[in-house]
C-alpha cells in the first residue's frame, strides 16, 4: 500500500473518530440537566396529548421532551442511553410504536453506536441501520419545553390517520414485532438500570380504533407485549378521565380540550414518590363511536 493511501485512510480513521466524538459531545451537553428536571418519551400521543407549558407552571419539575411524532424503538433506545442515571423519566407505552412499519418510525434522534448494534442484534438489515445512520448525520435537537396541541374541531379529522391505515396496521402482523418489543423491553431494562424514577402512561384511543385493535387477528401477542411490560412497573394506577366525542383529534389524539383534561388530572400523579409506575387511562364517559 502506498504512502498516500495509508495517509488517506488514516484521515478517513480519524475523521470518523472526531465525528463520533463530536456527536456524543453535542448530545451530552445538549441534554437538559436543570434542578428538577424530568424527561419524557413517547410518541405523537405524548406529543399532543400532554401539555407540557401547564406541567412547567404548576409543577416543581422541569418537563423536557424527546418525544416526536413517529418516534419508534430507535428513538427509544437513544432517549434511554442519554438521560442520566437517577433521572425522573416520563414516557408513553402505546402498542401503535410496535406495530409501525420500521421505514415509518422517526429515527432522527442521534447516532448511538450500542443501540444501532441492538437493532442489528434484533433482525434490522444493513440498510435499514444504514438508512438510520443517514437520518442522523448532522445532530437533532432532542429536547423540546413545549409543545402545541392539536385545535378544538366539531368532528373527527381523518385526513392522516384513515380507517384504512388502521385496519391494515391491525388486521396483519407484522413479521418484526417481537423484535421491536424485545427493544421496547431492553429500553425500559436500561433505564431500570440506571436507577431512573420511571412514570408510564397507557395513552386512552377512541372506541373506533379500540374496536379495530379488539378484532385484531394478533391482539393475544399486543396483549401479551403489554404484560410483559407491566412486568416492570409492580405500582399500577388508573386515571377514571371524563372523556366525549369532543375531546378527541382524531382516532389516537386528543385535541386542546381532551389534553387539558388529561393533563390537569394527570397532576396528582406525577409525583415520582413510588415508582416504577404506570398510569392506565380509563374514560369514564366513552366517546360516541359515531
Amino acid at each position: 500500500m502506498g504512502s498516500f493511501a495509508r495517509r488517506f485512510l488514516v484521515f478517513i480513521a480519524v475523521g470518523a473518530v472526531l465525528y463520533f466524538v463530536a456527536v456524543k459531545a453535542y448530545y451530552y451537553f445538549s441534554v437538559p440537566k436543570t434542578r428538577n428536571c424530568c424527561y419524557v418519551w413517547g410518541e405523537s400521543t405524548m406529543c399532543q396529548d400532554i401539555d407540557l407549558d401547564y406541567l412547567n407552571k404548576n409543577m416543581h419539575y422541569n418537563f423536557f421532551s424527546a418525544a416526536k411524532h413517529g418516534a419508534g424503538v430507535y428513538d427509544f433506545l437513544v432517549f434511554t442511553q442519554v438521560v442520566p442515571e437517577n433521572s425522573k423519566v416520563f414516557i408513553g407505552i402505546g402498542k401503535t410504536s410496535i406495530v409501525r412499519r420500521k421505514d415509518k418510525d422517526y429515527n432522527r434522534s442521534g447516532i448511538d453506536y450500542e443501540s444501532l448494534y441492538l437493532l442489528h442484534e434484533n433482525g434490522y438489515s444493513l440498510k435499514e441501520l444504514f438508512s438510520i445512520f443517514l437520518n442522523n448525520h448532522a445532530p437533532h435537537q432532542m429536547f423540546d419545553n413545549l409543545n402545541t396541541l392539536y385545535p378544538n374541531t366539531d368532528s373527527l379529522q381523518f385526513g392522516n390517520e384513515p380507517l384504512s391505515l388502521f385496519q391494515n396496521i391491525f388486521g396483519n402482523r407484522p413479521n418484526y414485532l417481537d423484535n421491536k418489543e424485545n427493544l421496547f423491553l431492553y429500553g425500559i431494562q436500561t433505564l431500570i438500570r440506571k436507577h431512573c424514577k420511571i412514570i408510564a402512561i397507557d395513552f386512552p384511543r377512541h372506541p373506533i380504533l379500540d374496536a379495530i385493535i379488539q378484532q385484531s387477528a394478533y391482539l393475544g401477542k399486543l396483549d401479551s407485549f403489554m404484560n410483559d411490560v407491566d412486568v416492570f412497573f409492580p405500582k399500577q394506577e388508573i386515571l377514571d378521565l371524563d372523556l366525549d366525542r369532543t375531546d378527541f383529534h382524531d382516532l389516537t389524539h386528543l385535541n386542546e380540550k381532551g389534553a387539558e383534561k388529561l393533563t390537569q388530572e394527570l397532576v396528582p400523579f406525577l409525583d415520582f414518590k413510588d415508582t416504577p409506575t404506570m398510569i392506565s387511562v380509563q374514560e369514564n364517559n366513552r366517546a360516541n363511536p359515531k
